[in-house]
């Protein structure tokens, strides 16, 4: 009995862990994606409030001591970008994320910004851009930070 119970303690332990890897990961090593990962540890390296840190047009600067990690995704190949903006759109319905802000450019590129966390403490920030030029981003940053540290980040987007 107590083998019994040691094997099923195994295994939920072992699904929980399987369950917190990033879906996103599968698209790191991808021949036609380029990939950018951003440790905490790497991200403690930058000055705290970081002036002109921006990266297109979000001002990542000043919150970047708040956040545990950031994974940049980026391709220009269609069917990749269709799987990435696919797996992103179904990862922020199966998993409840709060759209926060939804931008569609007169070049029809489509940036969506989700969020999961409540307004005080938001623990990932995801956003999707689904580009007419067949370019297609997830930008994923996980941390604890706030509504109004979105706001200053989001401050300059689209004024580029």
């Amino acid at each position: 009995m107590r083998k019994l119970l040691i094997a099923i303690l195994f295994v939920v332990c072992a699904a929980n862990i399987s369950a917190q890897k990033n879906p996103f990961e599968q698209f790191t090593e991808m021949d036609g994606v380029t990939s950018v990962y951003i440790s905490k540890n790497m991200l403690s390296l930058f000055p705290k409030n970081a002036k002109n840190m921006n990266y297109g047009g979000i001002d990542v600067g000043n919150f970047l001591h708040k956040l545990s990690s950031i994974l940049i995704l980026t391709t220009e190949d269609k069917n990749i970008g269709k799987r990435m903006v696919s797996l992103a759109n179904n990862q922020v319905k199966a998993d409840n994320y709060e759209l926060l802000m939804r931008v569609k450019s007169d070049d029809d590129d489509n940036v969506n910004f989700f969020m999961k966390g409540k307004p005080e403490s938001i623990r990932e920030l995801i956003m999707i851009v689904d580009g007419s030029d067949d370019e297609s981003v997830i930008l994923q940053f996980l941390g604890d930070f706030t509504l109004q540290d979105i706001q200053k980040m989001t401050e300059g987007f689209g004024k580029d």
